[in-house]
């Protein structure tokens, strides 16, 4: 328990003096402060769950009044708004009122219902297809060894303008945001399989990485938009693994740092060439990962094609893009319409052209 509880002790709790004003409204008798160490103290899920049973009631009964729903797993979800507010619970019901009208605005609320009556990822809204064909990412790719679900992405395909022109700055957090809620629920449904608190992991490939993709307007406009979204999914990231990061990426960091809170940036772990693989295995099983992240998978399994919802338009699409990549054949073609999309096939072709000229220019420099 204690190794997946370690991602909120690294801050020191709120002051018990902090003034009521800070929550933006008056204090209320129910504000009482749960004890932050005992948050952190308790030996299994159920037992936080037991412990904080009251602190609970108070945030089911802030979601129903905002406008949300309850289901088998709703507890889980706000319990990690309580552990986020350090046990204060005036401050955790203020940010799950929050977050339940914000997730009412967006069409996010019957996005977790959806989820537990079993619709696929792709179904969730219409710009994750969108997304999940624009990008070289495998998402709800099985699982790590703590049982979260795990998203992967290889950066030598990235190409940030592609993406523009296909999602605007809005569809593109819509899509990251029904991503993220649909990782919510398998999350929730592990920690309750294994009664300890799990969330999900990110493992991003960044060989390949160029100075070209660390488009500025695409991290202000639209990545910006994307980290926005962790205010409202709290303690679901367990870890940020970025492999293979080359000299430049800092740059692109340097940018992007500045939006992350103090907690994400201890999630994050940035490893060069030489620790890179070992990092990687030590969050995921080989049956887990694909062959290029160092694991037994030549292709993507049947059953991520179904719970993400691959259809075989779909898979032509992705394989398209992909193809050049390091992902390449990884997703396995639908043959439905063959060769992806006109702008995919155009895409493809430029990035073939590109490769061969790199690769001159590096036979030409050796």
């Amino acid at each position: 328990m204690h190794q997946h509880l370690r991602f909120w002790r690294k801050r020191p709790p709120l002051s018990p003096t902090q003034p009521p004003s800070a929550l933006g409204r008056k204090a209320s008798a129910s504000d009482a402060t749960v004890d932050p160490v005992q948050l952190s103290a308790s030996a299994s899920l159920r037992g936080l769950l037991q412990e904080h049973a009251e602190a609970l009631s108070e945030l089911r009964k802030a979601h129903v009044e905002a406008g949300g729903s309850i289901d088998e797993l709703i507890d889980i979800f706000l319990l990690r708004f309580l552990l986020q507010a350090k046990g204060d619970l005036g401050r955790a019901r203020h940010r799950v009122t929050e977050s339940t009208r914000w997730r009412a605005r967006d069409g996010l609320a019957g996005c977790r219902r959806k989820v537990l009556a079993g619709a696929t990822l792709m179904e969730l809204n219409p710009a994750v297809p969108v997304l999940l064909t624009s990008l070289s990412t495998l998402v709800l790719h099985r699982t790590s060894y703590s049982g979260g679900p795990i998203d992967l992405l290889t950066h030598d395909s990235f190409d940030p303008e592609y993406i523009m022109r296909r999602l605007t700055p809005d569809e593109y957090r819509a899509a990251n945001a029904a991503v993220n809620e649909f990782k919510t629920v398998l999350a929730d449904k592990a920690s309750l399989s294994r009664d300890s608190l799990v969330g999900y992991s990110f493992i991003l490939d960044f060989r390949g990485l160029r100075l070209a993709m660390i488009n500025m307007r695409f991290l202000t406009s639209y990545f910006h938009k994307y980290v926005s979204l962790d205010e409202h999914f709290p303690k679901y990231i367990g870890s940020v693994t970025c492999a293979f990061a080359p000299a430049i990426f800092g740059i692109g960091y340097r940018v992007v740092k500045q939006w992350l809170s103090n907690e994400l940036q201890q999630q994050i772990q940035i490893e060069g060439p030489a620790s890179s693989a070992a990092a990687i295995s030590a969050v995921a099983p080989p049956s887990s990962l694909p062959t290029v992240f160092g694991g037994s998978l030549d292709s993507m399994p049947d059953d991520v094609i179904k719970l993400v919802g691959w259809t075989a338009a779909l898979r032509d699409e992705r394989a398209s893009f992909d193809a050049g990549s390091r992902l390449g054949g990884y997703v396995p073609a639908g043959h439905a319409n063959g060769a992806g999309t006109t702008e995919q096939r155009q895409r493809r072709g430029g990035h073939s052209q590109k490769k061969k000229r790199g690769s001159k220019a590096a036979a030409s420099a050796a």
